[in-house]
């Protein structure tokens, strides 16, 4: 950790010195479009209201979509893998992920859990904190905001972050753009992309068809995908927003290997899950509804409500076949003041949020893939939140600290039924106070200094509820995980104007220390896996991002995290049949590494973006990215070997009149290394390993035309 403030102390005496002065262009940190210093860019999703970069005192990453136009985009692995604490592993190369920042989200083999995914400010994140991540249109996708380490304070969700996709309504004129990407493995996605601009009104319209065929047997997937944004101004100072997708596909499972099998053949499937058929089967829907207005004779009072409904019905052929039926219904507001208090701005905000999703899960034999008539039992779900934030951030010295002090309440309810023998049902309440307090103090123009201090409650996801009685059906003994966690860090921009070289420096490096309590690990009873609380940890780490303007046209970025995650206590349980009885086993595990994180993540990126005359623009970018070994169980018995890919994208624009074409290609894994993409953390079969993706080439063609 001395390190870590060794180069926190470097980066901040280094801001006045070699010329070098502040710039705006912190408000704009992205990647890898280069730094701009026009005015603050607005950030929504740290504060759950609009401000500029700099008055944010969390470690946060904008990322606009000029950054990912080149790029392969069928799943988020192929956008986010330079934002620096965010580790993502993807199931067979496409669009199904796991996000994990701070060790947040990786507690699960099948979802997201402890990281909120929020699409256009809405959550897809569900009641329990799990999310099946594939609703994600990249065509339709803006920006993306991250923000990293806790947001419990202002969302029912969120301990290790958050990440938002925010829709392109930002464009100037209508344009339609029919898009085509193609590549290895059977790689065929292609769309069209519409954007009208009326005098009152934005409209954005995408539909995409996406098949892969994949790397590994029994690994297909296809998708179709039809997004709709709307934002039209009610008056001068209110705008309304309908907000919807509609999303249907399925995915082949090739399931995880034991290290034998990884040894003799990566891309093979699990046999067991070949002749089970193992695959999912899905359709998503949301609508939502927005409106915004402000008012007052200065615009001082502003009020957001949003609405919305989501349908997922999901077909999932496994050891049985299972057919769930969930519904979603959720509403959210908010109040917005802006006083003075004195002589010093403050900013006030209060919110609500309620949400209800029942569901309806029927379970039936499988076999070879296909559901048998005998239904072996239907349980119902309702799950219920409610929960009040409140958040006020004012100024101490005027215009160098600030602080912000966020709080929120939340109560969940979960009630689980059987509807078939042996019919047992019970009730699950969860009641969390989730306080926060930070400070930003702005050093020079542009630069600044960060921390911040607060406390969350990690409820325990549905599937980990389970009871392993025979009378019970959700354990009553499990809580919530709880944390403090401390944070310090530095984010700005060094500018040297007048030179040819190194003329732009943007940065941001984050020291956090997180101690967790309560942990809910895994303890096997016969065979089967249930959840109890057992453990302590404590969670250390670096994050820090850079992005250098060597020359014109010339970026070179860095992204590097280092995690030091340890369980100070943990005491492992497993019960077996020994007739008469039943037999408990103890082990140790106290000073472990918490498995499936990287001890050290390194992105580098050499941007090359140059205009070729009035017409052509040219792009290049090599990247180098490292990850060192995983850790598998939680036991540390199975280690995976650290891996280290290279890739490369070319690109290309031509604009001529109002017609534009873009082109790009590129490959990935260009050594070809063998390597695990996807880790099933404490597999109790020893199947840990899913292969990452062998050598691939992608391209793409889009064809548009403005207005």
């Amino acid at each position: 950790f001395g390190y870590g403030l060794l180069m926190l102390a470097a980066i901040l005496a280094a801001a006045p010195s070699q010329g070098y002065t502040g710039n705006n262009a912190a408000d704009t940190l992205k990647h890898p479009a280069k730094p701009s210093a026009k005015a603050a860019t607005v950030f929504t999703t740290a504060t759950r209201l609009p401000q500029p970069l700099s008055a944010i005192p969390y470690p946060a990453l904008l990322l606009k979509n000029a950054g990912f136009k080149y790029t392969r985009n069928i799943g988020a692995a192929d956008i986010l893998t330079a934002v620096p604490g965010l580790f993502i592993q993807s199931h067979g190369g496409g669009q199904d992920a796991r996000y994990s920042l701070r060790g947040y989200g990786n507690g699960s083999n099948a979802e997201v859990k402890g990281v909120g995914i929020l699409i256009d400010g809405i959550p897809e994140t569900e009641t329990d904190g799990t999310t099946p991540a594939d609703a994600v249109d990249f065509q339709s996708t803006g920006r993306i905001e991250v923000v990293k380490g806790d947001a419990s304070s202002l969302y029912p969700y969120g301990p290790g972050g958050v990440v938002n996709f925010i829709s392109d309504l930002d464009f100037k004129r209508s344009s339609v753009l029919q898009y085509n990407e193609f590549g290895s493995f059977g790689l065929l996605k292609n769309g069209i992309k519409a954007a009208i601009k009326m005098d009152k009104a934005h409209i954005l319209a995408t539909y995409s068809n996406l098949y892969y065929a994949g790397y590994r047997q029994h690994n297909r997937e296809y998708r179709q995908m039809l997004n709709l944004a709307m934002e039209t101004s009610v008056s001068d100072h209110s705008k309304l927003t309908l907000l919807g997708y509609f999303v249907t596909g399925a995915v082949k499972v090739p399931g995880a290997l034991t290290l034998e099998e990884f040894a003799k053949d990566p891309l093979q499937a699990d046999p067991h899950s070949v002749s089970l058929d193992e695959k999912r089967i899905a359709t998503n829907g949301r609508v939502a509804l927005r409106y915004h207005t402000a008012y007052g004779k200065r615009l001082q009072h502003e009020v957001e409500i949003t609405a919305f409904s989501r349908i997922r019905f999901l077909e999932y052929a496994s050891l049985n076949y299972n057919i769930v039926n969930k519904y979603t219904v959720g509403l959210e507001g908010r109040y917005v003041n802006k006083s003075m208090l004195g002589k010093r701005h403050n900013e006030f905000s209060i919110g609500v949020d309620f949400y209800a999703q029942p569901s309806r899960t029927e379970e039936y034999k499988n076999i070879r893939g296909v559901k048998q008539n005998q239904i072996l039992q239907v349980t119902r779900e309702n799950l219920s939140g409610k929960g009040i934030w409140l958040s006020d951030r004012f100024e101490i010295v005027k215009k160098k600290l600030f602080a912000l002090v966020t709080g929120r309440y939340d109560q969940v309810v979960y009630h689980q039924a059987q509807e078939t023998l042996p019919s047992l049902s019970g009730s699950m309440t969860f009641d969390a106070l989730n306080p926060k307090l930070a400070l930003n103090y702005q050093v020079t123009a542009g630069n600044m200094l960060f921390c911040s201090m607060g406390r969350s409650l990690d409820n325990p996801a549905m599937y980990q509820t389970g009871s392993s009685g025979e009378t019970t059906l959700l354990n009553q003994d499990l809580h919530p995980a709880e944390s403090m966690n401390f944070e310090i860090g530095a984010r700005g921009s060094l500018a040297r104007d007048d030179h040819a070289l190194f003329r732009r420096l943007q940065y941001e490096i984050t020291l956090f220390n997180s101690r967790v309590t309560n942990e809910i690990i895994p303890y096997e009873v016969q065979g089967s896996v249930y959840y109890r609380n057992a453990a302590s940890s404590v969670r250390r780490g670096i994050e820090t991002a850079a992005r250098l303007e060597i020359c014109k046209g010339v970026d070179f970025g860095i992204a590097y995290t280092w995690n030091g995650f340890t369980y100070l206590t943990y005491e492992a349980m497993t019960i077996t049949a020994t007739p008469p009885g039943n037999k408990e086993t103890n082990v140790g595990y106290s000073g472990n590494r918490l498995p499936g994180i990287p001890v050290n993540n390194l992105n580098l990126t050499l941007t090359w973006s140059q205009a070729a005359g009035r017409h052509l623009h040219l792009f290049l970018e090599p990247g180098y990215h490292v990850i060192s070994g995983l850790w598998a169980d939680d036991a540390n018995t199975a280690l995976t070997s650290p891996y280290h890919l290279l890739k490369a994208v070319a690109g290309l624009d031509i604009k001529y009149g109002k017609f534009t074409v873009t082109a790009s290609g590129g490959v990935d894994n260009l050594l070809n290394e063998t390597y695990v993409g996807y880790l099933h953390i404490n597999a109790t079969d020893q199947r840990f390993y899913e292969a990452g993706a062998p050598r691939n080439y992608f391209a793409s063609l889009n064809l548009g035309y403005s207005f």
